[in-house]
């Protein structure tokens, strides 16, 4: 009786901690998740924002080019700073595509090393229930053995 309440005891401790790790896993993976939406979003935000420089620079590279005037086209300062301004948009993208990259893999990280945690877990269950058992065996071969 008492072994089967120890078993039962056993099975709902593990029981509960499989559930907390779930539940912090959720936890965990949701805030990467809002993380990652929010990266994304603004990364559409820029590149909404380049386009319409893009647009800008269109318009003022062909009102230049309609003239063939090349030498204004180069020495535009409008044309120049709308340049400068979508190499920075271009930079803050590539910023925040690091940033959703840099937390995918620290995801990954996690993840696998709490998969090599619940491993180590189980590895020593089984060898505490193998030294258990062993035990077991060495007392009932003693008793055997004084009974010869």
């Amino acid at each position: 009786m008492i072994n089967t309440l120890e078993k039962i005891k056993k099975t709902l401790e593990e029981s509960y901690d499989v559930f907390r790790d779930s539940a912090t896993n959720i936890i965990d993976k949701a805030e990467d998740f809002g993380k990652i939406s929010k990266l994304k979003f603004e990364i559409r935000q820029i590149t909404v924002s380049v386009e319409k420089k893009l647009t800008v620079l269109g318009d003022a590279v062909y009102n230049h080019l309609i003239k063939n005037d090349v030498e204004a086209l180069k020495n535009n300062p409008a044309i120049k700073l709308v340049v400068e301004e979508i190499q920075d948009l271009y930079g803050q993208i590539e910023t925040k595509q690091k940033q959703i990259d840099e937390l995918v893999a620290e995801n990954q990280e996690i993840l696998k090393s709490k998969e090599q945690d619940k491993m180590q877990k189980k590895i020593e269950i089984l060898e505490q229930e193998i030294n258990e058992r062993m035990s077991i065996l060495k007392q009932l071969k003693n008793e055997t053995d004084e009974e010869k």
